[in-house]
């Protein structure tokens, strides 16, 4: 049996990440971070397939995490889907140049949560 893909869901807002789990959980194994700082220990100890990063946070934003986590060879080649409840182009645009595999809008649906993810991981496997 295959294990499933590990992804790594970052968002400071509980609900979102409950419902993400809820989402994905048949599929994927998920692992959850209330902030960047907690996501970035879990990263020191395991290597997700993909992440979920809400561009909205405090302490560190989304964008300013990816921006490191694509600084390090370790982490450069993670895939990154951002959550985002703003229509702020300059930060999808930033997010892009950060490459962003696909955007969320908030609040979260959950059919196009799980198709987006499928999809993705389907575009990888190839």
């Amino acid at each position: 049996m295959q294990d499933k893909p590990l992804i790594l869901a970052v968002d400071d807002e509980p609900s979102n990440l409950m419902l993400i789990s809820a989402a994905l959980q048949q599929n994927y194994t998920l692992a959850l971070a209330k902030s960047a700082k907690l996501a970035e220990h879990f990263l020191e100890r395991k290597k997700p397939s993909l992440i979920l990063l809400d561009i909205l946070m405090p302490e560190k934003d989304g964008l300013a995490f990816a921006e490191e986590l694509k600084k390090s060879e370790e982490t450069a080649s993670f895939p990154i889907v951002f959550l985002t409840g703003i229509s702020d182009s300059e930060a999808r645009e930033k997010a892009n140049l950060l490459g962003a595999k696909a955007f969320i809008e908030k609040p979260i649906n959950v059919t196009t949560l799980r198709n987006m993810i499928d999809d993705i991981f389907a575009e990888i496997m190839q």
